[in-house]
Order: structure tokens, then C-alpha cells, then sequence
């Protein structure tokens, strides 16, 4: 191993020079990390926006589009205009069915790739399902992009269904989706009583009532 004093000034300079390269690139791309971290918990959300039986809130500062697809079921979407390969869709669930499959068809709906298993859990008394998939595709500039798929079926199963796409994910991006929703509040269903009892319908259903002979 060269001894300190076998190294000419110019080399002890150049040496000093490189060290300091690295440490400053190394500070540089970890504030970055951090940046991105921070931005998105805290991240907070906007007032909430009512759709049709429930209500959601999403990212604060974010550019709605109000566009409903019968369709496809989309109700709208949000992107964030500082980083504008966030964003958020939220779709009405359509079919009955369990939160798990819901976000799994989902993610195949947008081919993509699911990574680890799909997180049941309860939110305001509801079943949920959150999901993460990877979509690498020519629509985005080669750019690899990270698809969080949650959704929450209330009892009537009329459920709704909430997408986040972003880039260089980590916890705090599922965090921001688990809040978006918390968020979901749906509408009173209507009681219908019967034989002292209350019954409880769907909010877009309406009731009758017939009387055999």
C-alpha cells in the first residue's frame, strides 16, 4: 500500500477531489429519495368531492378531470401538477364481488404486473383490498411505473375502486392510497320497514311494496 508521502500534490488533490464528487452525489441522491418520501406523506388532502353515493377526498392542489365512463365505470381522475406521472382514478367497482378480486382484476384490467400479495383489511367498517402492480409499457416513455390498486365494497357491494399510478414507489405511496380511502364516505342507505324490521337497500335501488292475498 502507497504511503501518504509517495503521493505527488497534484495526485493528493485530484484523490481529495473525487471523494468529495462522490460524497456530494451521494447527499445529493438520498435528499432526493427523501424529497419524493416527504412530498408524498405529506401530501394532504382536499376537501371532499361528492360522486354518486359516496363522497372521497383527494390530493390537495391536484388537477380533477370529471369525466363518468358508464362504460368502463371511470368517475374521475386527478394528476399532480408538479410531478405529472402521479395520478388517481377512481372507478366504481361495477361487479359484486370480494375486495381481493376486485383490485386483482383491476390491476389485470391495466396489465399489470402484481408484486407481493393483496393486503385485505376493514376501512370504516367496510372490507377493502389493497393491491401493487408494475406497468411498463410505450405510453409512458419507457418509464416504469408503479400501479397501487385499492377498493372498498360496502355491504350493498356497490364498491368503489381507487388507482394510484407513480414512479419510484415506497411505503409512503400505499400510505397515500390507504388515506385516500379512509376518506370514502357513503351515503345513508334508505331503511325500508317491514314486519318491525328495517331493511337496508342500495342507495340507486327503489322499493315496493306488495301484499299477497
Amino acid at each position: 500500500m502507497a504511503l501518504a508521502k509517495q503521493y505527488t500534490p497534484k495526485r493528493r488533490i485530484l484523490m481529495q477531489i473525487i471523494m468529495w464528487a462522490l460524497l456530494l452525489l451521494t447527499v445529493a441522491l438520498a435528499g432526493l429519495a427523501s424529497s419524493h418520501r416527504r412530498s408524498v406523506f405529506e401530501t394532504r388532502l382536499d376537501r371532499p368531492t361528492q360522486l354518486q353515493g359516496f363522497s372521497i377526498q383527494l390530493p390537495h392542489g391536484w388537477e380533477i378531470s370529471t369525466r363518468p365512463d358508464d362504460e368502463s365505470g371511470l368517475l374521475l381522475s386527478a394528476i399532480d401538477v408538479q410531478e405529472k406521472l402521479r395520478s388517481v382514478n377512481v372507478w366504481h367497482a361495477g361487479e359484486t364481488d370480494t375486495p381481493g378480486k376486485v383490485v386483482n382484476r383491476q390491476l389485470r384490467r391495466n396489465s399489470a404486473v402484481k408484486t407481493g400479495e393483496i393486503k385485505t383489511l376493514i376501512i370504516n367498517g367496510h372490507p377493502a383490498a389493497i393491491a401493487r402492480g408494475e406497468i411498463t409499457g410505450e405510453g409512458f416513455d419507457g418509464v416504469e411505473l408503479s400501479l397501487f390498486v385499492g377498493a372498498v365494497v360496502p355491504t350493498d357491494g356497490h364498491g368503489v375502486i381507487v388507482e394510484y399510478h407513480c414512479t419510484n414507489a415506497d411505503s409512503t405511496d400505499e400510505n397515500l392510497l390507504k388515506r385516500v380511502l379512509e376518506s370514502i364516505k357513503f351515503q345513508d342507505q334508505p331503511g325500508l320497514s317491514l314486519n318491525d324490521r328495517i331493511l337496508y337497500l342500495p342507495v340507486d335501488f327503489s322499493s315496493s311494496r306488495r301484499i299477497r292475498p
